[in-house]
């Protein structure tokens, strides 16, 4: 999902609840506005409106967890690779053609995974650039032939890291999705419309109530677009940064 459209809609429809209470609180007869009903709608709206904070700070927490697992991905990943590279250099010469088809396929991970634009989506039936290159790394250490107990333990060493490496570059393609369902954010729009339809039916109508209106609309909106934006870090304005794997593209072959 596209988190500006999506916060759009939520200003339009929350602005929209309260203009609703405006127009309701004109044409209701007197006594379904009396000082009771006012009060009772007051304890109701109070009521959801906690409920909603809650549900609020719980959605945040949960984007930005998932957002800095996404990251701690990406930092695993190149990890992997420096860890694997300087693994493979302990062998000897023998790992020399692994060594620059891990750093060929790293290379083809970053141009994959980021463009212009942040952090690419993609279809899961495959690793994106880099898959083929790490199971050609892969295929190269298994083919090696260790001279002597270090060589074997190395080889074993390289094997579980180009292992957890894939598991890493795989885990990254799963986490790709956003993990905010579309329902539960369906329902929580719908409980801020209605708090803010019943503040519109009991606030007074002028100027000022409905600039404070407007301006809550536009924080809810902006809070929803966060949620959105941690939740699916592969573009728009916060995104996932590719430093760590450059990073460890600077480190191979040293």
């Amino acid at each position: 999902m596209n988190a500006f459209p999506i916060s759009l809609v939520v200003f339009v429809c929350i602005l929209g609840a309260f203009g609703f209470g405006f127009v309701v609180n004109a044409r209701l007869p007197p006594h379904h506005l009396n000082a009771d009903s006012k009060e009772s709608l007051k304890q109701i709206v109070g009521m959801l409106s906690t409920m909603t904070a809650l549900v609020l700070g719980l959605m945040v927490s949960s984007a930005k967890d998932s957002f800095d697992a996404k990251g701690s991905g990406i930092a695993e990943v190149a990890t992997d690779i420096i860890l694997l590279d300087r693994t493979m250099a302990s062998y000897g010469r023998e790992s020399t053609a692994a060594r620059g088809l891990l750093k060929e396929g790293s290379e083809k991970s970053i141009a994959a995974l980021w463009t212009k634009q942040g952090f690419q989506r993609s279809s899961l039936d495959r690793l994106d650039g880099g898959g083929a290159e790490l199971a050609g790394v892969q295929t190269r250490l298994r083919a090696l032939i260790p001279q002597n107990e270090m060589q074997r333990e190395v080889q074993a060493r390289a094997v579980s890291i180009s292992a957890d490496l894939a598991r890493a570059l795989w885990l990254i393609q799963f986490r790709k999705a956003g993990s905010l369902p579309a329902p539960f954010l369906g329902i929580l729009i719908s409980w801020l419309c209605i708090i803010f339809a019943g503040m519109g039916m009991v606030a007074p109508r002028n100027a000022t109530v409905l600039a404070a209106a407007i301006a809550a609309s536009f924080a809810l909106a902006a809070g929803v677009f966060l949620i959105e934006e941690l939740d699916t870090p592969h573009g728009g304005v916060i995104r996932i940064s590719d430093t760590p794997l450059r990073i460890a593209i600077q480190q191979l072959g040293e």
